[in-house]
């Protein structure tokens, strides 16, 4: 491994510890080691494929990186070869100046296939994931064998605007264990964190 691939794989750690620090994400870090990049749609896009089988993109929301999936493709990657991405501007890809579009994301995920070769495959999107997804399947149909979206939405109104606005806003200010904490009074039930995370 080169010196710029270790300092990088350090980074992200460091960067998914602090980040998800309570959401008992089990992340095996040594597994960045086996995270890939290529040129597509004009920039750098990062990702790791696991598992073997009929491929299926996994898209991540807002700000987040495809090792966010790990719970999941732990059971998928029986059956499929998995393909996490990272979204541009999070996890290993480029973050050029924004601002991005769903529509520019759904681009990066069709360019990255075309360069792996991958023609059609099927694409499982998460929040903003969800929405990257949506766009896919809009303008590129060929490209999708099947879709499953997750906790996202189909257009954004002007309630959804002023809560993505905010949640930029608290991904600008907050220090990312804030930030954590913040994203998992949405993400959790009242239940799992009577049970869970009381003491986190």
């Amino acid at each position: 491994m080169n010196a710029k691939k270790a300092e990088n794989i350090q980074k992200m750690t460091h960067f998914i510890q602090a980040r998800y620090r309570g959401l008992l994400l089990q992340f095996d870090y040594n597994r960045l080691e086996e995270r890939s990049s290529m040129k597509a749609n004009g920039i750098e896009i990062g990702y790791q494929v696991r598992g073997t089988g009929e491929p299926l993109i996994l898209i991540m929301g807002l700000g987040a990186g495809g090792e966010l999936w790990e719970e999941h493709v732990k059971a998928y990657e029986k059956a499929f070869s998995c393909i996490l991405v990272d979204n541009r501007g999070a996890g290993g890809s480029d973050k050029p100046e924004g601002p991005y579009t769903t529509r520019m994301m759904a681009d990066d995920i069709a360019a990255l296939m075309q360069v792996l070769g991958i023609k059609k495959a099927g694409i499982a999107g998460l929040s903003m994931g969800g929405a990257i997804a949506q766009c896919l399947a809009i303008h590129h149909p060929e490209k999708v064998r099947s879709l499953v979206i997750a906790c996202s939405w189909a257009r954004c109104d002007a309630y959804l605007k002023r809560v993505i606005e905010h949640l930029q806003s608290a991904r600008r200010f907050l220090p990312p264990v804030d930030f954590a904490r913040m994203l998992q009074l949405l993400i959790f039930t009242p239940e799992y964190h009577r049970t869970n995370l009381e003491n986190q």
